[in-house]
């Protein structure tokens, strides 16, 4: 029984070591690469690392060995030279570790490419630069890519930006790497990239001398500030295309969406309601007002709006007449790089509802306004009126004056409060909608102040009903109904 439970001890600690192999991804043939077999984690001393014959590849064990601990994790690195004798996929198998408690553990098998190496790697540095795609339209985004590579050390900092009279579309993106060169040497692989256009047609060249910061180590603390020279790359943008030009495109590249809007689609006649058009796209600065006119409404254009990734056109339209008004599409002619022709974007048509106007007679609150009684003709009077017999002129004794002015205060005083206690208790909502009867100006603005504590979708619909009959009264001349079952709907909101 104790037999089996060290039995199962031991296997519990051999899984628990970890085998890897340190070696890079890529070699090229006959160059010798030095890497490391790391043992996680050991249960006892390592005892035999077994490397086992593989076809076309020759490797053995170097003097490169050491230990090192992370967080109490104890890892035992052994050197191996490795060499690949011709290109292709080498297949290497697991490799066996022994340690000296009895336990072994193996690596996990590994795949690497031999390749022959890029030969144009030599010296330092090398750096380039090309263009994707290296030929656009004015406006139209191309990728504009620096790869610099180092044999010794990282970059830490490029004095690498885009060429004059470019335009940058957004910030660079920087990505590292790691290469070969024919020797078998890893080189360092900075990669940074623009997304930039050009407005102007013409011939634009990249190159020259950059200078860059490197760091020799891995903790940054030795920099070498040096210059490389860049591989020039040029960027052709050529003119726009005559053959099928709208005459009214003002030079917008695509892609482009369009859509419009109305602030309200129902309004009655004299009222105005806002329509906006919004575009969006790399460069819808460009753009231009599309000319709008409507049959039955004024159209009064406002001022423009940017937004995120586009533009608002906008228009004041103010009906004169009843009835439905007809928005067209407005379109906004672009150019279309992926397929080199001209297209278009189009907004949505949209409808406008106009209703009829109140009467006449009805007052801006919505009420009718009272007719003024008719003017009575003055008496004219000629010469002085007739002295009255006997008649004495009387003065107001003097205890009036101080009981007038004893009333004026109490009546200042008395005011006073009541606005003080009229302000503590505004009157409630749902009285105001009681309240307001059947006058469907007073019922709107109740509901209006009401509308904000509604809680249910029972109070939301008997709002809307509710609503929707004051419109009609008040636009399409219609009775207005008895308001009695939506008020009661209403009692419930606080």
């Amino acid at each position: 029984m104790v037999r089996s439970l060290l039995l199962c001890l031991a296997s519990v600690l051999a899984m628990a070591v970890e085998v890897r192999l340190d070696l890079p991804d890529q070699i090229v043939p006959n160059a010798v690469i030095n890497g490391a077999v790391e043992i996680v984690a050991p249960t006892g001393n390592i005892t035999a690392v077994e490397l086992p014959d593989t076809p076309g590849v020759a490797w053995q064990m170097t003097n490169r060995n050491g230990v090192s601990s992370i967080n109490g994790r104890t890892t035992v690195s052994v050197g191996i030279a490795l060499r690949a004798e011709k290109l292709g996929d080498l297949e290497l198998p697991p490799v066996n570790v022994r340690m000296s408690d009895g336990n072994a553990a193996s690596s996990a098998p590994r795949t690497i490419h031999v390749t022959s190496g890029d030969p144009a790697l030599v010296g330092e540095a090398v750096a380039s630069c090309r263009f994707d795609p290296a030929s656009i339209v004015p406006g139209q985004p191309t990728s504009l890519v620096y790869r610099v590579c180092t044999a010794q050390g990282a970059i830490t900092k490029a004095d690498i930006a885009p060429p004059d009279g470019s335009i940058s579309l957004g910030d660079p993106t920087v990505e590292k790497g790691r290469a070969m060169d024919a020797k078998g040497r890893t080189w360092s692989v900075t990669t940074i990239t623009w997304s930039v256009t050009h407005a102007t047609p013409g011939t634009y060249h990249v190159g020259g001398q950059q200078t860059y910061e490197v760091a020799l180590d891995d903790f940054g603390m030795r920099v070498r500030r040096r210059q490389v020279a860049v591989a020039p790359a040029t960027l052709t943008v050529e003119a726009l295309p005559e053959d099928g030009r709208p005459a009214d495109f003002s030079g917008l590249i695509g892609p482009i969406a369009a859509t419009a809007t109305l602030e309200r689609a129902r309004v009655s006649t004299g009222e105005g309601t806002v329509l906006s058009v919004s575009i969006t796209g790399r460069q819808t600065g460009l753009a231009r007002r599309p000319p709008l006119t409507l049959l039955g409404a004024q159209v009064y254009p406002k001022d423009e709006a940017e937004q995120a990734g586009g533009r608002v056109f906008r228009w004041d339209i103010v009906p004169g007449t009843p009835g439905t008004i007809a928005i067209p599409a407005l379109r906004f002619p672009y150019f279309d790089p992926g397929s080199r022709s001209y297209r278009t974007a189009d907004s949505e048509p949209l409808q406008l509802t106009v209703l009829p106007g109140r009467n006449r007679d009805l007052g801006v609150v919505g009420a009718p306004l009272a007719h003024a009684p008719a003017a009575q003709p003055a008496t004219v009077q000629h010469g002085l009126p007739a002295p009255l017999r006997g008649s004495v002129g009387t003065s107001p004794p003097r205890w009036a004056a101080s009981a007038a002015a004893g009333a004026g205060l109490a009546a200042i005083l008395a005011t006073a409060l009541i606005l003080r206690f009229a302000r503590g208790r505004p009157p409630h909502r749902r009285r105001q909608l009681r309240a307001a009867g059947s006058d469907p100006v007073a019922l709107g603005q109740a509901l209006a102040a009401l509308r904000p504590a509604l809680t249910t979708p029972a109070q939301r619909a008997a709002a809307a009903a509710l609503e929707d009959a004051i419109d009609r009264n008040r636009f399409g001349g219609e009775r207005m109904p008895d308001p009695t079952p939506w008020v009661r709907a209403l009692e419930d909101v606080p």
